[in-house]
């Protein structure tokens, strides 16, 4: 049985993802006080604990192509069945901070296109993945 995040680790990734994209609020304006600028990173350890919780909680991973190099969608599990899983941290190429891992090859075999991940794209009924290379820029 898939079941979602605990209301703190979603929380945790929540707050991740606000703090490595920028999030308008309001006017979006650079004079909004409430505008800020991300990190634009992970450090080491916070991309330690990503990979750890999606085998923990078997989250799902998508990946994607985008301008400046690929990416990937982390997903909670839905609190309702019937329910899409929700996206909870989107991470690109460049948050990644171990070169060694800075590669779709390497998040392909590890991350996305793993048996555990596939099951969960055809559980959810989404469409299958294209080969690593496809995600790459």
């Amino acid at each position: 049985m898939l079941q979602a995040l605990p209301d703190d680790v979603r929380r945790w990734f929540e707050r991740l993802d606000s703090q490595v994209w920028i999030h308008h609020k309001g006017t979006g304006t650079i004079r909004d006080p409430s505008y800020s600028l991300p990190r634009f990173n992970l450090i080491t350890q916070e991309w330690q604990q990503i990979k750890q919780m999606i085998l923990e909680y078997n989250l799902l991973c998508v990946p994607y192509a985008g301008v400046y190099g690929f990416g990937i969608t982390i997903h909670d599990h839905p609190k309702r069945n019937g329910k899409m899983p929700e996206k909870i941290l989107c991470v690109a190429e460049s948050h990644i901070p171990i070169p060694a891992e800075k590669s779709m090859s390497w998040v392909g075999q590890n991350l996305t296109h793993t048996k555990r991940n596939t099951k969960l794209l055809e559980f959810y009924d989404l469409p299958a993945l294209e080969e690593p290379e496809f995600y790459e820029y």
